[in-house]
């Protein structure tokens, strides 16, 4: 393995650590918009036992619009990060295009 691999092998585990951490955030975020998209039941009381559960109703209206919209987003941000992981992995993917020269070009 040369020097310039071994960087390279470092700073894509580095990249994807960063975007997987990312990644599993948001898919926090989505499970919670969806449980509210969806409605859910949870125990109430202090204690074990207590044995009293809420139901609580699908959002509606406004706020099941402004859910869908974050719901949205936040699946075009996996899918973004989704898409750098693979150019990290994949350089020929993350390949930069060729320097041009600053000259200007005769006509």
């Amino acid at each position: 393995m040369t020097r310039s691999t071994h960087l390279r092998t470092v700073s894509s585990t580095a990249a994807n650590a960063v975007v997987d951490s990312h990644v599993e955030r948001l898919g926090h975020e989505l499970a919670l918009v969806e449980r509210q998209l969806t409605g859910y039941s949870r125990r109430t009381g202090a204690y074990t036992g207590h044995g009293t559960v809420e139901e609580v109703e699908p959002a509606a209206g406004r706020y099941r619009d402004a859910l869908m919209a974050e719901r949205d987003r936040i699946l075009t941000r996996i899918g973004l990060l989704s898409a750098m992981r693979t150019a990290v992995l994949h350089p020929a993917f993350g390949a930069r295009a060729p320097q041009q020269s600053a000259a200007p070009r005769a006509a």
